[in-house]
């Protein structure tokens, strides 16, 4: 398994990736599992596996990375390089097993291939993504479509749009929803004092949005719909944005940085799980109005916290919410203004928001994830 991503700052698939492999290395009597990174194989005691390293990288170096990333050639270019070093490892490490790539695009591998496909924002959004990841989506995407012998997807969402966008049939397809750990839970004012001190936030007195500083998630929209509520409200919940950098956000940081100057939101950055575990329960609501998701981890993780979630109506949002919180278009911005309104104000909603919201999230467990995840792998042995 390739476990690139889980080079931190954690992103969804990281934390998919993440989950998997503690899995998997629980049920060694079921799958013998050997990863690998930066295309050479590591040992199962790398800190990269083990999760001791937490720390992202600093500020210019994640600068120098999106500035190499933009530069033409430049994934197709790493690509290859990974692949030679992949084939070298796997000649001497892999040759009979399967080959699982939860991150997309597969490596040259002549075994049996699995990859997990977790979206296809970069097929109806292409200009919400750096210009050189499509280019190398539309170059080996369908390859890889061609040499998997299965694909997973984190829900029946994309899985329909594989087979009618893209043709490919559902009976190499299989749905595998995402978890949430038992870590994200409702905890007391007392348990999170600390965190609230450091961050100058009261406990149920905010509202939260956690997600990447990129266009996809929306968070222009967000802040422009939060704007409008009046200013009793935005006093009363000041917005608090937590997420690392992403990419074509330099407008949505200018944005940012006048409303932190006004006192109107605080951004947060990329925080440790200790801490995003006590900002997530603390939190008055949850706003996460995405333009398109193959899953959603966020509004998953706020309601497994024990807190009311507004989240887009569209993609795969509406089947991991579901009834449990409030379903709004993400192109509109009166209704996403009308959705925070209730979010935050309406006490009977909030209430009865709590207990669905913690319900629905008991529903998707990371053990169930695994546990799908190997019975794929026996399928195609078979």
């Amino acid at each position: 398994m390739n476990v690139d991503s889980l080079i931190p700052p954690l992103t969804g698939i990281g934390c998919y990736t993440q989950q998997l492999v503690a899995g998997l290395l629980e049920r060694e009597a079921e799958c013998q599992l050997a990863c690998f990174s930066q295309s050479r194989i590591i040992n199962p005691s790398s800190p990269l596996l083990t999760g001791s390293i937490s720390d992202p990288p600093d500020r210019k170096f994640g600068k120098i990375r999106r500035i190499v990333r933009r530069i033409p050639g430049a994934y197709q270019l790493r690509s290859k390089m990974t692949n030679v070093m992949f084939k070298r490892a796997v000649r001497r490490h892999l040759c009979d097993g399967i080959y699982h790539e939860p991150n997309y695009i597969l490596k040259p591998f002549d075994g049996v291939s699995i990859t997990t496909v977790h979206d296809l924002s970069f097929y109806h959004y292409p200009q919400f993504h750096p210009r050189e990841r499509i280019r190398y989506m539309e170059r080996e995407f369908p390859r890889t479509l061609d040499r998997a012998e299965h694909i997973i997807t984190d829900c029946q969402y994309v899985k329909n749009e594989l087979n009618s966008i893209l043709g490919v049939s559902t009976d190499r397809i299989t749905a595998v929803p995402l978890g949430v750990g038992s870590q994200y839970c409702p905890r007391s004012e007392a348990e999170v004092h600390a965190v609230m001190k450091k961050y100058h936030l009261k406990f149920g007195q905010y509202l939260l949005a956690v997600a990447t500083l990129e266009p996809r998630k929306n968070l222009q929209g967000l802040i422009t719909a939060y704007m409008c509520l009046p200013t009793k409200v935005r006093r009363l919940f000041p917005l608090v944005l937590v997420g690392g950098h992403g990419w074509q956000c330099r407008e949505l940081k200018t944005q940012i940085s006048q409303l932190e100057i006004a006192g109107e939101l605080s951004y947060l950055g990329y925080l440790p799980l200790s801490e995003l575990l006590c900002i997530y329960s603390a939190a008055g609501g949850f706003a996460f109005p995405s333009h398109y998701e193959g899953f959603g981890l966020p509004p998953l993780e706020a309601m497994a916290s024990g807190i009311p979630v507004l989240a887009a109506e569209n993609s795969a949002m509406a089947e991991v919410v579901s009834a449990a919180g409030i379903l709004v278009d993400s192109e509109d911005i009166d209704a996403i203004r009308n959705g925070l309104e209730k979010l935050l104000l309406d006490d009977t909603f909030r209430t009865k928001a709590r207990q669905n919201g913690l319900l629905q999230a008991r529903k998707f467990t990371w053990e169930s994830c695994v546990d799908q995840t190997l019975a794929v792998y026996r399928k195609v042995r078979d």
